[in-house]
């Protein structure tokens, strides 16, 4: 069953046909458009034919084949129908040579997707790119097959190492990868992955094992069931793109004991910024980046200077004894929000330093000190009141020294909806005492907010029916119709 994707307004791209249009491809079955479009010049039969094809064919798939970004996530729609009653155009010139179009109509119209598919992905904006479309490149029931789709789009998923592709048509489930993207870790993959689903109530049987068509072209099938209605979740977020779905229905030969409304089968692709990518299953944890680093949960305000080269690893809290206190020498108390003035020594004068506030690590960012060597930093607005330490690290992330601090809550702080508050002004000075909320036993929570990833949960239903395209006129779909019963 065939994914619906709404296409927003102004933010969608459809197939168009360029003559001189041209770009690299790596599938040397199928044609780029510049190559393509050359078959179409020319006073002969075979070269009008093509130019009636593909005239017919850009106006045709511009209702039918298109992309939407949408939160730097393309998605991409083409059409894996090949009935010759959609591809046909009226008053088709004739031609009777064996080079005429006319004679590889089904292969023509997958190659003349796969160039413009080609180039999408090449020119692609998003980090996420996903393909939808109805008949599948890897079948999932008995007696299904579409070998000319899988040669000519598959080459192109992989070359551009997409993220999903989802699919429909065979009324049963089946999930995986191809074979050359899985690493030496079991549950660990690298590439495109692919979906099959079934939304409706209508079931086919799976293909047997030894005919069947994931295993004998190179790829896993992951998972694979009978008798199953399920629908997809897919929530994206800046590093993650998590894949859930769900029994909606079950028939009493469904290959699965999971009741409905059962989480069925999960997920995870991360990605980096820098286009690393691994694809996890359930309960596998994907490698850490090495060279990943936090960003400050603060930015200092005063003496900040720029950032030495990255953060470094907060110190082990545990590790902090009055043995390492060093010279460091902080105000006995502060107000949440307020400046304070922390001396390292005149021995400090002009180094570049880290400065966090314990006990949970928040960074309160990387400074200069001055001549005197000392620096002046922000306690966190919603620092909890309480005692805390001010912890110092030399550039190179090696402990310079500790010091303790009394933070206490601003009376002028007006908490806001989310819990967090803000300070309308900041209090200079240590006379101030801890507040009644203080923990004098132990030290308090820091208590910073982090930023929450927005995440948008797309709910991705792989439906049952293929693409309408508008204005087709009723003959063409009635004959469409009639040629998949």
């Amino acid at each position: 069953m065939t994914p619906a994707i709404t296409k927003p307004s102004g933010s969608t791209g459809s197939l168009a046909w360029k003559a001189n249009f041209e770009y690299p491809h790596n599938n040397p079955r199928a044609e780029t458009i510049g190559e393509m479009s050359k078959l179409a010049v020319g006073d002969t039969d075979v070269s009008r034919q093509y130019a009636a094809y593909f005239t017919h064919w850009a106006d045709f798939a511009a209702e039918t084949v298109y992309f939407t970004d949408y939160q730097d996530t393309r998605f991409i729609t083409i059409n894996a129908t090949r009935d010759t009653a959609f591809l046909t155009p009226e008053n088709l010139p004739a031609c009777t040579e064996a080079a005429c179009p006319s004679t590889k109509v089904a292969r023509l119209w997958t190659e003349f997707q796969g160039a413009w598919l080609d180039q999408v992905l090449e020119t692609s904006p998003s980090k996420w790119n996903v393909v939808t479309f109805h008949q599948p490149v890897f079948s999932t029931s008995s007696g299904r097959d579409e070998p000319v789709l899988r040669e000519i789009w598959v080459p192109i998923f992989q070359k551009h190492n997409i993220d999903l592709v989802l699919m429909g048509h065979d009324h049963t489930y089946g999930r995986g990868i191809l074979n050359t993207d899985k690493t030496d870790t079991p549950g660990l993959t690298t590439g495109p992955v692919y979906a099959v689903s079934n939304s409706g109530a209508k079931h086919y049987n799976l293909e047997t094992d030894a005919k069947n068509v994931w295993t004998n072209n190179g790829a896993t099938q992951v998972l694979r069931g009978a008798g199953v209605t399920t629908y997809q979740v897919v929530d994206v977020s800046s590093d993650k793109l998590r894949y859930r779905s769900y029994l909606a229905e079950k028939t009493a030969n469904a290959t699965t004991d999971l009741p409905v409304g059962a989480l069925y089968d999960e997920f995870t692709i991360n990605k980096s910024d820098a286009g690393k990518k691994w694809v996890t299953e359930a309960g596998v944890t994907a490698p850490a980046e090495p060279t990943a680093t936090p960003e400050p949960a603060v930015t200092a305000e005063p003496s900040a200077t720029s950032e030495p080269s990255a953060t470094p690893a907060a110190i082990d809290p545990q590790t902090l004894t009055e043995a390492n206190r060093g010279g460091v020498v902080a105000p006995a108390s502060a107000t949440a929000g307020q400046n304070i003035d922390v001396s390292l020594g005149s021995e400090a004068a002009g180094s570049k330093v880290w400065a966090w506030l314990y006990s949970t690590p928040t960074l309160l960012g990387n400074f200069t000190a001055d001549e005197t060597g000392t620096l002046t930093a922000k306690v966190p607005v919603d620092a909890s009141p309480g005692q805390h330490r001010i912890v110092i690290q030399a550039s190179d992330g090696s402990l310079l020294g500790w010091a303790s601090l009394q933070v206490v809550a601003a009376e002028n702080i007006i908490p806001s909806p989310s819990g967090s508050a803000s300070n309308s002004a900041s209090t200079r000075g240590s006379s101030a005492t801890p507040g009644p909320q203080a923990n004098q036993g132990e030290l308090a929570n820091t208590g910073a907010n982090t930023a929450l990833v927005s995440s948008v949960a797309l709910a991705l239903l792989l439906l049952g029916a293929t693409f309408a395209a508008v204005g087709i006129r009723r003959r063409r779909a009635s004959q469409h119709a009639a040629s998949h019963r």
